[in-house]
């Protein structure tokens, strides 16, 4: 019995999505796997002189790079901080409005 058109769509869907239903896991699944994983504890090597070395770098570098970050930044809030503040304090807005005219 085929009623075609929307009808027949909408049966196509639900055999579709039954379908995707049987390859998944089921909840009380997905919870085992994780109670199981979660009961022994993270082992990590111990890392080598060499590997400490090369960490304690590449903080070092990270470090040097944010100072540089913060400094320039800091420059330039400051330049735009006094520029304001002449202008502000010296009265002679007619350059500003040339410029906006």
């Amino acid at each position: 019995m085929s009623f075609g058109g929307p009808i027949d769509s909408m049966i196509n869907s639900q055999k579709g999505n039954r379908r995707l239903l049987v390859g998944r896991k089921k909840l009380k699944e997905i919870q085992e796997n994780y109670k199981a994983s979660s009961k022994g504890e993270l082992k990590f090597k111990e890392p080598t002189e060499d590997d400490k070395i090369a960490l304690q770098r590449i903080l070092e570098k990270r470090e040097r790079e944010q100072r540089r970050k913060r400094g320039i930044t800091l420059l330039v809030t400051a330049t735009i901080v006094i520029l304001l503040l002449y202008l502000l304090y010296s009265g002679d807005f007619s350059s500003i409005i040339e410029f906006i005219d």
